[in-house]
């Protein structure tokens, strides 16, 4: 049978299209559910986050604004919310960061400084936000971000981070 090569054009379309469809399929539904053990996977890739900004490593920080959204897609919903306000703030120093002139680290330094809060409110949701995940982190996952080093997680109410008891 010869296919004329307008309906072999067609062919070739169709097939590229069923191709991509069942790409797209396969890739999500592979991808990880909102759950603690997909984010407690994820979260060590930016434990290194507070590190690269006091090194004034633009490049290290575009890294951990890439690992922050991994874990943002895998966050479950109580954590989501702060863990996506981190990442956003980190994805607005590094775009502030890549419109700036002069070498990377003074770059870095201006996108921090057009992309934190200006007022005391920002700052304390960003603080308050940071924190958030940080316990979070320590009680569900027994890793202490600020460190990179795994810890004893701590129930609320037992005396860790997570007691806000008292």
């Amino acid at each position: 049978m010869t296919i004329r090569p307008g309906r072999r054009a067609a062919l070739v379309v169709r097939t590229t299209a069923v191709v991509a469809l069942l790409a797209t399929t396969v890739a999500s539904c592979s991808s990880e559910e909102r759950s603690v053990e997909a984010l407690c996977r994820r979260l060590p890739a930016v434990a290194d986050l507070d590190e690269a900004l006091v090194r004034g490593d633009l490049a290290a920080v575009d890294a951990q604004a890439g690992a922050l959204r991994r874990a943002v897609a895998v966050a479950p919903t109580d954590i989501e919310p702060s863990l996506d306000l981190l990442a956003d703030t980190v994805d607005a120093i590094v775009a502030s960061a890549g419109t700036a002139d002069g070498a990377p680290r003074d770059a870095l330094e201006a996108g921090i400084d057009a992309a934190l809060p200006r007022d005391d409110l920002g700052t304390d949701v960003l603080s308050f936000n940071g924190a958030a995940v940080e316990e979070w982190s320590v009680r569900n996952c027994g890793l202490d971000l600020g460190s990179g080093t795994t810890v004893a997680a701590v129930p609320p109410g037992e005396g860790g981070p997570a007691d806000t008891t008292g």
